[in-house]
C-alpha cells in the first residue's frame, strides 16, 4: 500500500514538471525541466524504495497542486498537468441464450452486432430431420453442375425462388450457402431469396406468423446484408404469377391431391429462366411433377435424394424431400 500523498509545501521525492518561474520545494532534486510523472510508464517510487509506483502516480506534485489552488502566483502562463488520456467506452456487448433442438444445445447471440436484435426476434433453428436431406440436395446439384452459370436478373443479382414455402424452415441454411456460394462469385453482385405461399394450410392459419417469415427476413438482413436478401410475400400461385427466377427450390407439393396443383407446377415451371428442383415425400408424387416438367417443354431428371438411400423410411415422420426432380430451363 503506498503511502499518503505528499501535501503542497512538504519536500516532494517525487521528479516534477520544473519550470523557470516554478521553484521547486525543499528536498528535491530538480537541475531544470524534466519530464512529469503523469507523461510517463510505471518507475521506481521514490517514497518508498522497493516499490513502484502507477501510472499515473497517487503523489500529486506540490508545485503543481500549490498553482492551482493559488499558493504559487507564476508570472507567465499557468503551468497544467497534461489531460489524462480517456479511454472510448466500451460498445455493448452481444448476450447469450440457448436453445435445444434435436437434443442438441444451439447458442444464439442477439444485441449489437449480432444477428437477432433482441431475444423477440428468435426462431427455431432448422430442425436435422429437414436440414441433412436439404443439405444433401444442395451437395447433389453442386457436384452435378446445376448451380453453375446461372442466368442473372438486371445489375447481377441472382433470384433464388421458394415457392409454397410455408414456414421455410431451410431458408437459414439456403442464406448461408448463397453466402458462400454465390456472393462474391464473378457476375454476382447480390442474392435475393424470396419465399411465396398462400399464407395458410389446413393445419396452420397463418405461415407469416408461426413460420416466423418476418423475424428470418430481419435475421438474414442483420446478418448477411446487404448482398443477400430474404424476404417473404403471401401469394396465390393458382392465381398469381410467381416471379421469374433463376434457381428455385420446390418442396413438397402434394401434387396427389386436388387439381389446383397442376395450376401451381405450370407456374412454378413458366417463370423458370436457369434450374429448378422440386423435392417430394414420395414416388408418385415425384411421377406427377415429372408430368407436369413434360408439358412445360422441360427435361426433368429424377433422382433419389443421396440422403435417404440405404435408410429405411422411418415409421414415426414423413422422408422429407425423398425424392428430387431437377430441371434446366435451356438458353
Amino acid at each position: 500500500m503506498l503511502a499518503a500523498p505528499v501535501r503542497p509545501g512538504q519536500g516532494c521525492p517525487i521528479p516534477i514538471a520544473a519550470a523557470p518561474w516554478i521553484q521547486a520545494p525543499s528536498g528535491a532534486t530538480v537541475p531544470g525541466p524534466r519530464p512529469c510523472y503523469l507523461s510517463g510508464p510505471p518507475t521506481p517510487c521514490p517514497a518508498r524504495p522497493g516499490t513502484w509506483r502507477p501510472y499515473p502516480c497517487p503523489y500529486p506534485c506540490p508545485s503543481v497542486v500549490a498553482a492551482q489552488q493559488g499558493a504559487l502566483r507564476p508570472p507567465g502562463p499557468q503551468l497544467t498537468s497534461p489531460a489524462m488520456p480517456t479511454a472510448a467506452p466500451a460498445a455493448p456487448a452481444a448476450s447469450k441464450a440457448s436453445v435445444t433442438v434435436d437434443g442438441k444445445v444451439h447458442w444464439m447471440d442477439y444485441g449489437p452486432g449480432a444477428a437477432y436484435e433482441s431475444m423477440a426476434d428468435f426462431f427455431a433453428p432448422c430442425s436435422e430431420d429437414w436440414r441433412l436431406p436439404f443439405e444433401a440436395i444442395l451437395a447433389l446439384m453442386a457436384e452435378g453442375g446445376w448451380l453453375d452459370d446461372l442466368p442473372l436478373a438486371t445489375g447481377g443479382r441472382l433470384e433464388v425462388s421458394l415457392p409454397f414455402c410455408g414456414a421455410a424452415q431451410e431458408a437459414p441454411v439456403l442464406a448461408a450457402f448463397c453466402q458462400e456460394r454465390f456472393v462474391g462469385s464473378p457476375g454476382i453482385e447480390a442474392v435475393t431469396i424470396l419465399g411465396t405461399d398462400i399464407g395458410s394450410d389446413k393445419t396452420m392459419t397463418s405461415w407469416e406468423s408461426s413460420g416466423y417469415w418476418r423475424q428470418k427476413e430481419k435475421y438474414v438482413a442483420r446478418k448477411y446484408s446487404p448482398r443477400l436478401q430474404l424476404c417473404f410475400r403471401q401469394k396465390d400461385l393458382v392465381r398469381e404469377r410467381l416471379p421469374d427466377y433463376g434457381l428455385a427450390f420446390a418442396i413438397h407439393p402434394e401434387c396427389t391431391v386436388g387439381t389446383q396443383w397442376q395450376h401451381i407446377l405450370a407456374n412454378v415451371f413458366a417463370s423458370c429462366r436457369g434450374v429448378c428442383a422440386v423435392a417430394t415425400f414420395k414416388e408418385t408424387e415425384a411421377t406427377v411433377v415429372v408430368e407436369a416438367c413434360k408439358k412445360a417443354g422441360l427435361v426433368p431428371e429424377l433422382h433419389e435424394n443421396p440422403y435417404w438411400k440405404g435408410k429405411p423410411v422411418p415409421p414415426d415422420r414423413p422422408p422429407y424431400m425423398r425424392f428430387l426432380i431437377l430441371v434446366r430451363r435451356p438458353r
